[in-house]
């Protein structure tokens, strides 16, 4: 037997605590058009003989859900809503979102994710202002045109879920404050964009961002002390800030910081390189490992204490002000 629905542009609500469920072997075709489907409930697009035309249509979903979505049968616009109370949805497979992903678009609690992993093509962001975006899942950019992210909670967790970026094309833009904490961030592939973005890490949080520029970065402490470690290097074109009680942990990996370096927390040297390639003033008591000033670039340390463990490579020009450098390795 064969079904065929058309929303033609309605607005579709799902009340039903079963939701929709496409799932089974019957041929259906599901032609969402431009309509906004708003469900409370499973939202189920698995089916083997299901075709799925996304077009420019938005799915809400304001509950606690299961998604399930078959290889081929993707979103356009999907957007998570707690409008009253906290909600965890659960991921019953990988889904693709081809148009904007909101993570938490109202401010009834949490969005909690789990399972899984979604494939963000486009724009990515948190709309509300006073939620979060957790769980297990894994988010991937994935686009192969241009996306901006941007998070427009405060909360020092806004965005708490293992972050890879992976584009085939087109620049990803980091927009406004970007708020990430507890888990893992990865680097792997396309443009970056730091535009005039600050990006703060909170709580413990692994960042591999190989070349991916930074605008400014920041070791947040707005979740209480933690300590966020480099698995790769890290490039920072405007300011770097340790923020007080929290730790940066630099391992082997390379920093490369163009802008001022603020220390109020702890800065873990391990083997690590610091390379100072713009104009840089040092603030807060700090011991490197090897450090060096780039060619046709200025360190400043005012009243610090300067510890050195390995190398000091100038080529550029170093202004020790009233500092103390000590050499120790």
């Amino acid at each position: 037997m064969a079904f065929t629905f058309d929303s033609n542009g309605l607005a579709i609500t799902i009340s039903s605590a079963g939701g929709l469920n496409a799932s089974g072997a019957d041929t259906k075709t599901l032609t969402m058009g431009a309509s906004v489907w708003t469900c409370s409930g499973n939202f189920n697009i698995s089916g083997a003989n299901l075709t799925v035309n996304y077009n420019t249509s938005e799915v809400k979903i304001n509950t606690a859900s299961t998604i399930t979505a078959a290889s081929g049968k993707e979103f356009y616009k999907l957007t998570f809503v707690p409008t009253s109370v906290p909600i965890t949805i659960t991921l019953g497979s990988n889904i693709t979102v081809n148009g904007t992903f909101d993570g938490a678009a109202a401010g009834g609690g949490n969005v909690t994710c789990n399972g899984n992993k979604i494939f963000g093509k486009e724009d990515v962001t948190i709309s509300s202002t006073v939620v979060s975006f957790i769980g297990t899942t894994v988010f991937e950019f994935s686009g192969s045109g241009d996306q901006t992210w941007t998070t427009s909670s405060p909360l020092a967790g806004g965005w708490a879920v293992d972050t890879i970026v992976n584009k085939s094309g087109g620049t990803l833009t980091l927009s406004g404050t970007i708020r990430f904490a507890l888990k893992i961030f990865t680097y792997t592939a396309g443009t970056v964009s730091g535009g005039t973005s600050i990006f703060i890490v909170s709580y413990n949080s692994t960042v591999n961002a190989g070349t991916l520029p930074f605008n400014n970065f920041t070791i947040g402490s707005g979740g209480g002390a933690g300590t966020t470690t480099l698995t790769g290097n890290l490039n920072v074109d405007g300011v770097l800030t340790i923020e007080s009680s929290m730790t940066l942990s630099a391992g082997s990996n390379t920093i490369n910081c163009a802008g001022n370096f603020t220390n109020s927390g702890t800065f873990t040297a391990g083997t690590s390189t610091v390379i100072f390639d713009g104009t840089t003033t040092l603030s807060g008591n700090t011991t490197f490992n090897h450090l060096t000033i780039a060619a046709s670039s200025t360190l400043s340390v005012g009243a610090t204490t300067t510890s050195l463990k390995g190398n000091f490579t100038n080529n550029g020009t170093f202004n020790r002000d009233t500092s103390t450098v000590v050499f120790n390795g």
